[in-house]
């Protein structure tokens, strides 16, 4: 395997695990909110933050191995996955998962007032944001390998 190679697989195994995590937390967020039930929102809102360790270093993958596969190249779709990326860093450092902790720790005390439904519609806008621009970013990654713009790992 390549160095190439290497690099195109972990980027895309990377890929898999923050998009993957990402949907676990929202549609959990979601489905746990419909049911109304208490001690499965606790339970959800205090798991949520042990997934970070997981989708943190996915994320770093994500962009180390993106923007090092990406090289110098000015491809208007590698641009456009290059212009994303921070905006996907932004909202998950800056908003995310200080939203993460705070609703755990409103429900861990069973605080379900209206900051907490306040910062949980939040969490959900943004949190859609990241996930829709993760399946573009996806996409693209998928249409510049169709268009043979970037080369790809023979074991994917």
């Amino acid at each position: 395997m390549t160095k190439k190679s290497l690099l195109s697989f972990s980027h895309r195994i990377a890929g898999a695990i923050a998009l993957l995590m990402l949907l676990i937390f929202w549609f959990s967020t979601v489905i746990t909110e419909l049911m109304g039930n208490v001690d499965y929102i606790k339970n959800v809102k205090s798991c949520i933050p042990y997934g970070f360790i997981l989708l943190i270093p996915a994320l770093m993958i994500v962009g180390g191995t993106g923007f090092k596969l990406a090289g110098k190249s000015q491809t208007p779709i590698l641009q456009k996955k290059k212009t994303r990326m921070p905006f996907i860093a932004f909202n998950g450092l800056v908003i995310l998962i200080p939203c993460a902790f705070y609703l755990r720790y409103l429900a861990i005390h069973e605080q379900f007032d209206l900051v907490f439904v306040f910062i949980q519609i939040i969490e959900l806008i943004v949190g859609g944001i990241n996930i829709a621009l993760l399946i573009l970013n996806v996409k693209a990654g998928l249409q510049l390998v169709k268009n043979k713009q970037v080369k790809t790992s023979k074991y994917i």
